[in-house]
């Protein structure tokens, strides 16, 4: 049967040493099951507008050693003006940070600007002595950040294991992808209006308070009893806590934020989480 009744956000993992991807950032529609409807920000794979943005992107799957190859556009509409900085400003325009991964600052560059309708080629070099970890891409342009990651573009970014890095017992160990984004159109409603952008307006129902998992309002995970799970978690949010926990399930949290814990698991009741947090976490469920 139905192991884990749970969609996955599509996985892209590199070949030959190379990851190599167009991500276009661009304007999607969602409807909520209470009959609002807003537009928001997130990526698609390649410029083509046949193509429909996914909520969350891919996730990128990379080895310690690897290229990582994004050129990234922007086809988002016109940006408001503002020659201001740290203000909430310019919500269309954007970049890329890979956070979490220790690669260099003139690689991952999260100063540079990319304005609507241009386009900017990340060439990131994983480390050779780079850890397996979970990671996660999303934009940095300052003054717009929190209304686009939080609004929907961010995707999960992992390091794999290398062999031997981890016992068996966890590199057997079936994987999830689990990506919790705290939907909160009334904060995304206001940091539009004093960005000075139009895209995000609610229409059709009241606002919008809680959180998708891999992009949808209601999903539900079926565990097999008594097996292991790896459980690679991302939250995304603006301002908010999450506490995660599963009713009959142990809990052994492996690492947090890419890094593994000193002495693992380290067995707990809740994991918690600011926007932002990464946590890997070994689930087993009774009956």
């Amino acid at each position: 049967g139905l192991v884990l009744a749970l969609d996955q956000p599509r996985a892209i993992t590199s070949k030959d040493g190379t990851l190599d991807i167009t991500l276009a950032l661009a304007a999607v529609k969602f409807t909520a099951s209470n009959g609002a409807r807003w537009w928001t920000r997130a990526y698609r794979e390649g410029v083509s507008n046949e193509t429909d943005p996914e909520l969350p992107g891919p996730t990128l799957r990379v080895s310690a050693g690897d290229r990582l190859r994004v050129n990234l556009v922007n086809a988002l509409g016109p940006d408001a003006e503002s020659s201001e900085h740290n203000v909430l400003s310019a919500p269309n325009t954007t970049n890329l940070h890979t956070h979490g991964m220790h690669v260099s600052p003139n690689q991952d560059n999260n100063i540079v600007p990319v304005p609507p309708g241009e386009s900017y080629q990340y060439e990131i070099d994983v480390p050779a002595y780079h850890m397996g970890g979970t990671h996660w891409y999303h934009p940095h342009h300052h003054g717009a950040t929190a209304l686009q990651t939080a609004g929907g573009a961010l995707g999960v970014l992992v390091v794999e294991d290398a062999p031997g890095e981890v016992p068996p017992e966890l590199s057997q160990m079936a994987e999830k992808i689990l990506v919790l984004t705290h939907v909160d159109t009334a904060t995304a409603s206001r940091i539009e209006e004093a960005s000075g952008g139009t895209l995000h307006v609610l229409s059709g129902g009241s606002d919008v308070d809680q959180v998708l998992v891999n992009g949808k309002e209601r999903s539900s995970i079926t565990l097999a009893v008594g097996k292991w799970y790896r459980l690679r978690v991302l939250f995304s949010g603006y301002d908010k806590i999450l506490y995660l926990a599963l009713d009959g399930c142990e809990l052994g949290l492996l690492a947090k934020d890419g890094v593994y814990l000193g002495v693992a698991p380290r067995w707990v009741d809740t994991v918690f989480m600011y926007p932002g947090a990464r946590a890997d976490v070994a689930v087993r469920c009774a009956a």
